[in-house]
């Protein structure tokens, strides 16, 4: 298992910290701040309670994608749909739809993924929803020679809290329910906890705007520019897998112990006592039912991290490089979406800021 590879485009900043305060734990080890960035978020501010880090406030980056969100379902988000500036600014990024001007019902988009073997660029789509964008993706991959990820990243962190997770989503969300942590175990208080982060990413669809307008007449360009109306013009599918560990091992000796089971490699008596006890959560984003059904199967937590390792690591070619494949069917769903200004065609907002606050 590879935890180096290519990098998404990150936001960048160094955590704030308040005036001095007497913190209990050492948390030098940590990196909120990549953490936050796999959503497109950076932190400006760290709050605290009792000598312990309680929360972060973070700043999206609109340089980067935006993420779908995992707690509704994202129908209104789609490519080329209309959104509603001035709602997004006076609800700290709320997505509503911009329904002022009726959409033109046609557009030119363009498939992306890597080594992808069919045309690429289609003209007159007609896409009014999640649905018709899905039924794009299986007109482009149907019949196609599966193509490789483009894209994958493979990456540690150790935490105290799973609520820490938060931050890879930049959003408050329910932990305990996506990794359906018992009521016996405590969300805040992690033994030596360590979290594997894997993102695949496999076809985007980019709207292509051309010489005819993006809305149907009669409509005001001076009205839209107002509205700073955008519109959603990249849509990225593909896969999120989330392993977290927490045992008796500090977490640079439990990240050895599972490198020698993705490596094959023997586990001595210690390694497999410790592995006896440890605690050990999954959530897999847009893999198939017969892969979390594969891993809900796999027992102890052993045979939970193998089964991990081998429904999310790439196999590899025979010149060691990965050679993953897919097809439609198990190329995942929805991750991430960029969008632009409907009247300048350039990045959406992009002298806007607010922030949101995450609490652990």
């Amino acid at each position: 298992m590879s935890i180096t590879g290519a990098c998404k485009k990150s936001a960048q900043s160094q955590p704030v910290l308040p005036s001095p305060v007497n913190i209990k734990k050492d948390y030098s080890d940590f990196d909120f701040n990549d953490m936050a960035a796999r959503s497109g978020y950076y932190i400006t501010d760290t709050t605290f309670s009792e000598g312990d880090i309680k929360g972060v406030v973070l700043r999206k980056s609109f340089e980067t994608e935006f993420s779908y969100p995992f707690e509704n379902d994202g129908k209104s988000l789609y490519i080329g749909s209309a959104i509603d500036g001035k709602s997004f600014k006076e609800n700290n990024g709320l997505f509503r739809e911009y329904t002022k001007f009726a959409k033109n019902s046609a557009g030119y988009i363009r498939a992306d993924a890597f080594a992808i073997n069919l045309p690429r660029d289609r003209s007159n789509i007609r896409i009014t929803g999640r649905n018709e964008m899905d039924d794009l993706v299986k007109d482009y991959l149907s019949g196609a020679e599966p193509s490789m990820y483009g894209f994958s990243r493979y990456t540690h962190y150790p935490i105290s809290n799973y609520n820490q997770l938060k931050l890879i989503f930049g959003e408050n969300t329910d932990i305990k329910k996506l990794l359906r942590i018992s009521d016996d175990e405590s969300l805040s208080k992690v033994e030596n906890g360590l979290v594997y982060y894997n993102l695949k990413e496999t076809i985007g669809l980019k709207f292509m705007l051309d010489n005819r307008p993006f809305f149907a007449s009669p409509f005001s360009a001076e009205e839209i520019k107002n509205d700073e109306a955008g519109y959603i013009n990249k849509v990225t599918y593909g896969k999120i897998s989330i392993l977290t560990i927490s045992s008796k091992l500090n977490w640079r000796e439990m990240r050895t112990v599972i490198t020698k089971v993705s490596n094959n490699e023997p586990l001595t008596e210690a390694d497999l006592d410790v592995l006896k006890t440890a605690r050990v959560h999954t959530c897999l984003i847009g893999y198939s039912t017969a892969d979390q059904e594969k891993l809900d199967r796999s027992g102890d937590v052993l045979e939970t991290v193998k089964a991990f390792l081998a429904i999310t690591n790439l196999p590899k070619s025979s010149n060691g490089f990965s050679s993953g494949t897919f097809k439609y069917g198990n190329h995942g769903i929805p991750l991430f979406f960029e969008v632009n200004s409907t009247y300048s065609n350039d990045r959406f907002l992009k002298n806007f800021t607010y922030s949101k606050t995450i609490n652990f």
